[in-house]
């Protein structure tokens, strides 16, 4: 269940990166941030690299995202090196994914944290040996 939040919240990250991309050079999304800088008095800081800066961080997030979202499909086939990869992946995506939908990236970040607890670990666990026959031997069949 914990896999299908992951790719669930992963697929609504990248659209709403998408979305954001489209809408980042619209006029009204410049006059904001025209707004936003003139408010905090940031010498130096333009509204061009305000914006490449957002669009890299989203970037980095809905890339982050595909990512975190084919790694969550493979551990729920049963990889344990997926698992690894997407407590990796999941940090960067939850930091950038933050800025671009701040409900859906931490929750995807704690869906990989669902990977490693409870009966998810028991299930990545290598399985028990069987148990050793007794010092003398099994007992004769009767």
């Amino acid at each position: 269940m914990a896999g299908w939040l992951v790719i669930a919240c992963c697929v609504g990250v990248i659209a709403t990166a998408i979305v954001m991309m489209g809408d980042l050079h619209s006029l009204a999304t410049r006059e904001a941030m025209q707004r936003q800088l003139a408010r905090y008095d940031l010498r130096g800081v333009d509204v061009d690299r305000v914006l490449g800066i957002v669009r890299v961080v989203g970037t980095v997030a809905a890339c982050c995202a595909a990512a975190l979202g084919v790694l969550a499909w493979f551990t729920m086939q049963g990889s344990r090196s997926s698992r690894i990869g997407a407590a990796i992946v999941a940090v960067p995506m939850a930091f950038t994914g933050f800025s671009v939908n701040p409900l859906l990236a931490p929750a995807a970040a704690v869906g990989v944290v669902l990977f490693f607890t409870g009966s998810a670990g028991a299930w990545f666990r290598a399985p028990s040996a069987p148990a050793a026959p007794p010092p003398g031997g099994w007992p004769p069949p009767r």
